[in-house]
């Protein structure tokens, strides 16, 4: 009994990392995206100067699209962030607890980031779909459709919240061996 027990606990474990997986997928994804966007605030950049400085011709859009850019690819970028344990982690008293308890407190961390995202979800959410309705514009050069320029947040907070149970996954199957 005890041996089928065991098996069944293995591959209930191996279940649950390839479900944490998956969902870290897209979050994934997001920092490529992220990468890719890096590359075209410096393009725009480049192209701006070029012509403001060799052409006499400035474009008076460049710094509201690049302003719009950086809180995409931040907004993308953050998730993979999470999923690689990039971001910055004061483990000062943490490291000093028993393995078993570190896992606990990731567990309750993780909780709190999956609680912050889903309310950056709805907030962001809300927001864009009281600018759509309203047909809000930008003050800047570009009159841009605000909501338009919000979607990369909301995005950004879906992928959070699934690189937050993709860690929760992870803890948990952690947890249970």
């Amino acid at each position: 009994m005890k041996a089928g027990q065991d098996l069944s606990l293995r591959s209930q474990i191996v279940t649950l990392d390839r479900i944490s997986d998956a969902l870290a997928l897209l979050p994934r994804l997001g920092g490529w995206i992220s990468a890719a966007l890096i590359l075209v605030v410096l393009a725009l950049i480049t192209y701006s100067i070029a012509l403001r400085y060799f052409f006499g011709t400035p474009l008076e859009w460049t710094e509201e699209l690049v302003g719009y850019t950086v809180v995409a690819l931040v907004s993308c970028g953050l998730s993979d962030a999470l999923i690689r344990q990039r971001h910055i982690a004061i483990d000062l008293l943490t490291n000093q607890l028993p393995q078993r308890r570190q896992v606990y407190v990731a567990l309750i961390g993780s909780l709190a980031t999956l609680a912050v995202a889903l309310v950056w979800v709805w907030s962001t959410w809300e927001t864009t779909e009281f600018n759509r309705a309203f047909c809000l514009y930008s003050n800047g050069d570009l009159e841009a459709p605000i909501w338009i320029t919000q979607v990369p947040l909301v995005i950004g907070a879906g992928l959070l919240v699934l690189a937050s149970l993709s860690i929760l996954i992870k803890l948990m199957a952690e947890v249970s061996k």
